[in-house]
């Protein structure tokens, strides 16, 4: 064999290693999502989850998921799927449709992959569909190639009996429904609550104690503005002095951490009903507005041991 034909074999060996690698990657990103979203479906540990991901990765939702924000960072990757047991307990991923393309080093990944998911939904009654995308970014650390950037954009999330035509999107925070193409506003279909009135003889005041307790935004119709929620807070001509049933009516504030939550009203001087504690399904706390009315602080999913959640 001569150098020339020896030359040209090392270099078809070197390319038949390159694509034997890329091929080789390629199944193993797959192998990560499909224990990724086993880890999620069955093992429904928090370690188990976060182990799929580097340790500056994001987890982003995406479209109507965005009401779940991103999530930065291994660490705080854990803490959110410390609570995912207790908002979606039972889940059922179906992954189709694999799209996986390689960067030009092999040592980074983008992939897509559609899934169909059935799940429930915290209250342990509502049974919902989900479609969805996943897009995800992936990157060799020591040879392991983990998830750097997971981006999960809603396809329809509906009522398994109710189906994607009537309801678009109900969200597994607070049941909040943006209806289908082909919804009819029928009596007993769904319908969204939007909004609440809290009457005060000192509006004002009482709008100021909350700015100060919660920071939330406030939009044009004067509203304040709770995720998908509206709080008026207004005069009123049958309402005067302080709330003489506060627990007849509980206004329930899904949080990210309800100990910092607690020490800023603290700053502020609150008046505490009952100090934040542990109960099974997380943490809770209730406070007193300066009308007697009870607000309730709730970190679904807190972990005991760690004191927070998600």
């Amino acid at each position: 064999m001569s150098d020339d034909d020896v030359e040209l074999l090392s270099k078809r060996v070197d390319e038949l290693e390159a694509q034997l690698d890329r091929l080789s990657s390629e199944r193993t990103i797959a192998q990560v999502m499909y224990r990724y979203v086993h880890a999620c479906d069955e093992v429904k540990q928090a370690d188990a989850v976060a182990a799929f991901f580097t340790d500056d990765a994001v987890w982003e939702g995406q479209g109507n998921f965005a009401e779940f924000r991103s999530t930065r960072g291994r660490e705080a990757i854990h803490r959110m799927f410390l609570g995912n047991p207790t908002m979606l307990p039972f889940t059922a991923h179906f992954l189709t449709n694999p799209d996986i393309k390689l960067a030009a080093d092999g040592e980074r990944a983008w992939a897509r992959w559609h899934t169909l998911e059935a799940a429930t939904l915290k209250d342990r009654r509502t049974q919902v569909w989900m479609a969805a995308w996943y897009e995800n970014d992936f990157v060799r650390v020591d040879g392991e190639w983990l998830i750097s950037h997971l981006r999960y954009r809603d396809r329809f999330v509906c009522p398994y009996d109710e189906g994607w035509a009537k309801v678009r999107y109900i969200s597994p925070r607070n049941y909040e429904v943006i209806p289908g193409h082909g919804h009819r506003h029928e009596p007993g279909g769904y319908m969204s609550l939007a909004s609440m009135l809290v009457g005060s003889s000192a509006p004002e005041e009482l709008k100021d104690w909350y700015r100060r307790a919660f920071e939330p935004d406030e939009n044009d119709a004067g509203a304040l503005v709770f995720g998908s929620m509206q709080l008026f807070i207004e005069d009123h001509s049958e309402v005067s002095g302080p709330s003489p049933d506060p627990a007849r009516c509980i206004l329930n504030l899904d949080v990210d951490d309800c100990r910092a939550i607690e020490a800023h009203l603290d700053e502020l001087g609150a008046t505490f009903v009952r100090r934040v504690e542990q109960e099974d399904f997380g943490l809770i706390g209730t406070i007193a507005d300066p009308d007697g009315n009870y607000v309730q602080i709730i970190e679904w999913g807190a972990d005991p041991t760690a004191g927070h959640g998600r």
